[in-house]
């Protein structure tokens, strides 16, 4: 079974790499990774099987790196500034 999981997972990643823009890869994996969720969901496959948890998994972070991608398009300028003060409250609360 891991074998099968590794080769659809190439293959969708293959068939994503085909659109022109990073975005539309994405949202191709996010597609088809949902698909695969729902129809293992719908034979009986329970969350705590591997395979489901595995495209969940997956499914998770395509759908963070497409929220990173559009966020920072639009707002890149906000998520420097957060890093930014982030570290910056870091380096305070290391040195008293």
């Amino acid at each position: 079974m891991n074998e099968l999981r590794t080769q659809v997972q190439e293959f969708l990643q293959h068939a994503a790499n085909q659109n022109e823009s990073y975005r539309k890869s994405l949202i191709a994996l996010i597609n088809n990774y949902d698909l695969i969720v729902n129809v293992l969901q719908e034979h009986g496959f329970t969350d705590h099987d591997d395979d489901p948890a595995y495209w969940k998994q997956l499914l998770s972070e395509t759908v963070y790196g497409f929220a990173e991608e559009q966020l920072t398009a639009r707002f890149s300028y906000l998520k420097d500034y957060v890093v930014t003060f982030e570290v910056k409250s870091d380096v305070r609360e290391v040195d008293p």
